[in-house]
């Protein structure tokens, strides 16, 4: 089993120490499990043109001709992924952004579905804390991740801290907790249970995509999605009540949208 960790930093500061903090416990379970650290700024990735080819046509007719196949292939190749990234003028750090842009049309088309994740934050005083894992975890769940959880850390700089003393005790704690619920999730390739959000996401697009011919309802059309007798990406049981009110929501939006 393998991991990809990968790093919106340089540095091998705080951020880097608790994702080692991570791997120390996950390894502890199972010393067989692998994982592959990977500094963004080790690639060449480039900002995104905003041409809408990677929606309209694939993702195979972007212009911009560089090192995101290569993270894609690595990412579809682990079975879990760690996102980590300090907070930067309070948000995640830019390459990190980068690679959310870049892979947008992967939330249009999401996949990954049997996979674990998991969303690492850190900061000095950043009073962002929250948004900026939501933000991660989002960009997770509309790829198709299983999202296993989440930890956000406010410490001091490297230099105000002896080798020793970071990630303190009781950080460490929430850190093993996390590490055997991610562990668990791994072994079992769990799914994410579908939510009202994921459900409507699911029932909108598939509707948007009866008036279009793109990469994106090539794709749905691919994956058997565009049958009205599909209930979501994968199969998976259901709430009755919650299906009606998804339908009943959809309809209303459909007629506010005009969508035929």
């Amino acid at each position: 089993m393998k991991i990809l960790v990968i790093l919106g930093s340089d540095r091998k500061g705080n951020t880097y120490k608790i994702v080692e903090a991570i791997k120390n416990n996950v390894k502890k379970i199972d010393s067989r499990i692998e994982f592959e650290f990977l500094h963004l700024n080790d690639l060449n990735i480039d900002f995104c043109k905003g041409c809408y080819l990677c929606f309209d046509k694939g993702e195979e007719f972007c212009p911009n001709k560089d090192d995101l196949k290569i993270l894609y292939d690595k990412i579809d190749s682990s079975d879990g992924l760690i996102i980590a990234s300090p907070i930067y003028a309070l948000s995640l750090s830019a390459n990190l952004k980068n690679v959310f842009d870049r892979f947008a049309y992967v939330i249009h088309r999401p996949r990954f579905f049997n996979k674990s994740s998991l969303c690492v934050v850190t900061t000095f005083a950043s009073p962002n804390m929250k948004n900026t894992l939501e933000l991660i975890k989002a960009n997770l769940w509309l790829w198709g991740f299983n999202v296993t959880g989440k930890i956000g850390i406010t410490g001091g700089t490297d230099k105000s801290f002896k080798e020793d003393d970071f990630p303190d005790k009781k950080t460490l704690k929430k850190i093993r907790k996390l590490s055997i619920s991610f562990f668990k999730d791994l072994k079992m390739k769990k799914f994410q249970k579908p939510s009202f959000m994921g459900m409507m996401k699911f029932e909108l697009v598939r509707n948007l995509m009866k008036n279009e011919k793109t990469a994106d309802s090539e794709y749905f059309e691919k994956k058997g999605w565009s049958n009205p007798k599909v209930k979501y990406y994968y199969d998976v049981r259901i709430n009755v009540f919650k299906r009606i009110v998804v339908k009943i929501i959809v309809f209303l939006a459909k007629k506010f949208m005009k969508i035929k």
